[in-house]
């Protein structure tokens, strides 16, 4: 009996000392020197967000500064997302909230990797997540690549979304036809771009030199290249439609591509694959089209690969082959070279085959690019993980970027307790200061913000984005730079 009491005032003993050690925790992290755990987040696009509203929902104690290598947070959402998709950036309402939160600082214009190296931000935090998404593009490696007026996706995308990167590129839309290469959702963009009214675009957040551009554009046809076959195309049946459904567009598309293959393989009762076979019955609704000479044309022409771009310094025709489909089931068929040459005309090219991986630093990254992470876990002496499309990839919506968000937020949450370091070494903005590295705080977004907002009302836009880095350093410091 003793003994049993006994046991039970030692367990209501220790309970009381947890929680009481529990609320010492939480009491010091209002207090400068704090044993809160800092997890620094590397970009502040859907996945950086995606994990602070994780970490900070699910641990009252955890504090996060967010690093971002442009002056301006939201990352992929405001220079990726095209200008016509305004509820798809709806999202950054809910960001606003959670960089708001007291346990959040934000730092602009610091580049992990460059000015900031991976040894420096470990003297600052107690784990590091990086989220800086997929920063290289593939290239097709074809002669002719470097002809003018020949761009890659992300090149075309921040043209027109504002990315100083990008702002001097220039198309040049005198030609009537422009050349795609890709069938993914970014490849559609850039089409629908083209082919839109830009009556439609006034109001958005498009920038004003590439409205311009575009209003004066000659383009009327889009012919998207793809090099396999229906079955494979990685966009979405809404992207497709929001191109086939604009007025006086003519959407054509070959029925030799729908095989007595694909025909079957749309009766397979599989739910994963439930969404390309929607697909492609939207698209078995323009098969055999014709071009129609009187009206602008969307063309989309698959299992055709470019092998060369020709031109006089400026492309004036892409050469493709033929692709032929040699084994395999029809969702997963192997493509061989065919013997059909054929030249196209056109005054453009876009390439959009999607993103690859840039490694911030040799110890992270592998030969591709992507952050091997277990659970969103590197193999790494310091608590590093990873998240998102440097982690597993380009995808192609903002719903698997989340998913990632809850794995690797899942484990850092488990990790916590076990960090043996407690406590920042050194406070970040010392650091920054003490190697000279100008940043941006979410005071100065907001200021940046505002004036965004502000011009573009005074011209009926959403917003008029600041390009330049100098001219957000004005705005945001007031020295004149």
């Amino acid at each position: 009996m003793l003994h049993t009491v006994s046991r039970n005032v030692r367990a209501s003993l220790q309970a009381t000392c947890l929680n009481l050690y529990r609320q010492s925790r939480n009491y010091n992290a209002g207090l400068s020197e704090t044993p809160s755990p800092v997890v620094s987040i590397v970009g502040s696009g859907p996945a950086g967000f995606g994990i602070a509203q994780f970490l900070l929902k699910n641990n009252t104690n955890v504090r996060i500064n967010m690093i971002e290598k442009r002056p301006v947070p939201y990352g992929l959402v405001r220079y990726g997302v095209s200008p016509d998709h305004q509820d798809v950036k709806n999202c950054i309402n809910g960001y606003e909230k959670v960089a708001e939160n007291q346990r959040l600082s934000f730092y602009g214009g610091v580049e992990v990797g460059n000015t900031l190296s991976l040894d420096d931000l470990m003297l600052t935090c107690n784990g590091i997540v990086f989220c800086h998404g997929a920063q290289e593009v593939n290239r097709l490696n074809i002669p002719g690549e470097e002809l003018s007026n020949v761009f890659n996706a992300k090149e075309f995308v921040g043209w027109f979304n504002g990315d100083e990167e990008y702002r001097h590129i220039n198309p040049e839309l005198d030609g009537d036809t422009a050349v795609i290469v890709g069938v993914g959702n970014v490849a559609l963009d850039c089409a629908r771009m083209l082919l839109k009214p830009t009556r439609v675009l006034k109001e958005t957040d498009i920038t004003q030199h590439a409205l311009k551009c575009l209003e004066k554009s000659n383009i009327k046809n889009v012919i998207l290249i793809g090099r396999r076959g229906p079955l494979q195309m990685a966009c979405t049946r809404r992207e497709l439609s929001e191109i086939m459904e604009i007025d006086d567009i003519h959407t054509t598309i070959s029925n030799e591509y729908i095989t007595d293959n694909v025909k079957d393989a749309l009766n397979v009762k599989k739910l994963s694959l439930r969404k390309t076979q929607r697909l492609v019955k939207y698209l078995m609704k323009y098969s055999n089209n014709d071009v129609d000479a009187t009206s602008c044309n969307f063309s989309i022409k698959l299992m055709t690969t470019p092998i060369e771009i020709c031109g006089d310094k400026k492309i004036s025709n892409v050469v493709v082959r033929n692709n032929i489909v040699s084994s395999g089931d029809a969702f997963n068929p192997k493509i061989i070279p065919g013997d059909v040459i054929e030249k196209i005309p056109c005054s453009i090219l876009i390439t959009a085959i999607g993103y690859g991986n840039k490694v911030l630093d040799g110890r992270i990254g592998n030969s591709n690019g992507c952050i091997n992470a277990i659970e969103g876990r590197l193999d790494f002496p310091f608590p590093i993980y990873a998240c998102g499309w440097c982690r597993t990839g380009p995808k192609c919506v903002l719903a698997d970027t989340l998913n990632d968000c809850l794995v690797t937020g899942g484990r850092i949450i488990e990790d916590l307790e076990s960090w043996s370091d407690a406590g920042v070494k050194q406070p970040l903005p010392e650091i920054l200061r003490r190697k000279n590295i100008e940043y941006f705080t979410w005071k100065h977004w907001k200021e940046i913000d505002a004036h965004e907002i502000s011009s573009g009302s005074k011209i009926g836009k959403i917003r008029e984005k600041i390009i330049t880095y100098e001219d957000m350093a004005s705005i945001a410091f007031g020295n004149g730079k």
